[in-house]
């Protein structure tokens, strides 16, 4: 397989690193043959894939692929709305005033409150926002994001470490409903990964959670002390917050 040759891979051994290779090679050929005629960018900018010193992939994406897979993982209810169809209340008052110093200045935001005060809906605004701006953004429920991560385990084809590194990496991510799902060390491991990973990186991030920070410092607590306090540490670092309060809003409508 000239992939194998050309990266001195074994082609049963390697298989995640091959298919990663592969699939960004594709990605690469669609840059070369637009030129940069269709997003206005330079081919130069997008090199063939690389494998760093930890043995992970490294490409570089077309910014419009990316934008296109960004829209594509945003809610369906949320599509079609924008902040115009947002109702501002002296509930989220706080919450809209810092999504807009966001937009300005950048940084992350943790939005918590009961269910229904439009955590999500303010969100996938703001993902939207980015997306038409250019930016890649991943926008997931947590227990979603971490399923994808385990769909990695039965397949040979596929590496855990490339789906971290993507959540990692990406201009903007949006970890939704925090704190819900089953909890296990695992997944609190995995959601510690991906935190500290973007703190660390200091990359914009979205949380929106039902609990406060010291509520999901207690919750993950019960099964992880340690790492719960690592979680809202660097939450506490990264954030800045808004309590959207606990009005539940479909219930009002």
């Amino acid at each position: 397989m000239p992939v194998c040759s050309m990266y001195g891979l074994d082609a049963e051994q390697d298989k995640p690193r091959v298919q990663a290779i592969i699939q960004a090679q594709r990605r690469l050929e669609v840059c070369q043959g637009c030129n940069g005629l269709d997003c206005l960018q330079s081919v130069e900018k997008y090199h063939k894939p690389e494998i760093d010193s930890a043995g992970e992939v490294i490409d570089s994406l077309c910014e419009v692929y990316v934008t296109q897979e960004a829209a594509k993982k945003l809610p369906r209810r949320y599509a079609k709305k924008t902040f115009d169809d947002y109702e501002a209340t002296s509930a989220n008052a706080q919450a809209l005033a810092k999504t807009y110093i966001f937009f300005d200045e950048g940084g992350s935001l943790y939005f918590h409150g009961a269910c229904g005060t439009g955590k999500t809906f303010l969100a996938s605004l703001i993902a939207k926002e980015c997306i038409r701006r250019g930016q890649g953004v991943i926008f997931g429920n947590v227990p979603l994001l971490l399923d994808e991560i385990k769909k990695t385990f039965n397949d040979p084809q596929a590496s855990s470490q490339v789906v971290l590194r993507k959540y990692i990496r990406c201009d903007l991510l949006i970890m939704d409903d925090l704190g819900t799902g089953v909890l296990s060390d695992w997944s609190i491991g995995e959601m510690y990964k991906i935190i500290d990973g973007r703190y660390n990186a200091e990359k914009p991030t979205i949380f929106t959670s039902n609990y406060s920070i010291e509520g999901l410092e207690a919750r993950f607590s019960a099964k992880d002390k340690t790492a719960a306090q690592r979680i809202a540490s660097r939450l506490r670092g990264m954030c800045s917050v808004a309590d959207l309060g606990n009005r539940d809003r479909r219930v009002l409508e």
